[in-house]
């Protein structure tokens, strides 16, 4: 792999060339606002940058990748994916969720040359300032490949290769009932914790585990509306099972005397299940 282009040029996009450019042999094009690219992190992270107002440079810049990379909010890569199609040879994505980007590619054309992909990495803090060129070693990054030939699986897994992250093949649905569990529902119930703390004064007696526990609360409402958005129903399954473990918590722990029995059984599991993984 040669050339990448990558669109989006925030934290994911960001670490994601520094990643490619460690090695000095992939040469990777920047393709955002001009404000965003004349960032000196931007600026340094990259080979080329390219404003998203020059058309006729960006289609070139597709065309000659090896490999384009998607890394925009859910709504702007669904909107991307006939434009990027059109010109790249190959292309995927970094989106949070993946049904929609996937149906939506499936329609096209060139639909065998898209893979749907999401690295399960990042920080609180978004932006190319906060870009870490090791934010995606030995993380997992899900791959949707079921629709894609066989020169696009190659070509992205040569990329997440690269970067050091593992490769995991998911279906579009199965990836998007686990996010849910695992990186949808974590968002509300940190910031659920946060702003109850607050409203309660508690903030003053937090300590380590709290700090962990709300590390990623308040995401932006400009990524979260679009994952909400498209993956309502698994995120509504995933709190309405999270509701009713606590619920039989609650119920316990409000008897007189206190039946703690819900609550430790809920621990107990967890240390099982911990221990075997």
């Amino acid at each position: 792999m040669k050339r990448v282009a990558i669109v989006g040029f925030g934290l994911i996009g960001g670490s994601l060339a520094l990643a490619l450019r460690r090695g000095g042999e992939v040469h990777v094009t920047a393709i955002d606002r001009a404000p965003v690219l004349a960032r000196a992190e931007a600026r340094n992270a990259a080979d080329e940058h390219l404003p998203l107002e020059e058309a006729e440079a960006l289609k070139t810049a597709l065309e000659r990748s090896d490999l384009t990379v998607l890394a925009v909010p859910v709504s702007t890569i669904v909107q991307l994916i006939p434009w990027s199609l059109t010109h790249a040879p190959v292309v995927t994505d970094c989106g949070s969720t993946k049904r929609e980007i996937a149906q939506v590619a499936a329609e096209q054309a060139r639909g065998p040359y898209f893979v749907p992909g999401h690295p399960m990495a990042g920080l609180p803090g978004g932006g190319v300032e906060n870009a870490r060129g090791d934010l995606f070693e030995g993380r997992a990054w899900i791959v949707c490949p079921e629709r894609a030939n066989a020169a696009a699986r190659s070509a992205v897994a040569e990329m997440v290769a690269l970067t050091g992250a593992r490769l995991v093949e998911l279906t579009p649905e199965a990836h998007d009932r686990a996010v849910a569990l695992t990186s949808h529902l974590p968002q509300l119930l940190a910031s659920t914790l946060l702003t109850l703390a607050d409203d309660q004064n508690a903030r003053i007696a937090m300590g380590p585990a709290f700090e962990r526990a709300t590390r990623g609360a308040g995401g932006l409402e400009s990524m979260w509306s679009d994952i909400f958005e498209t993956n309502a129903d698994e995120v509504a399954r995933a709190a309405e099972a999270l509701s009713q473990e606590l619920s039989k918590v609650a119920i316990g722990l409000r008897r007189s005397p206190p039946d703690t029995q819900a609550a430790l059984a809920l621990l107990a599991r967890a240390r099982t299940r911990r221990a075997q993984s």
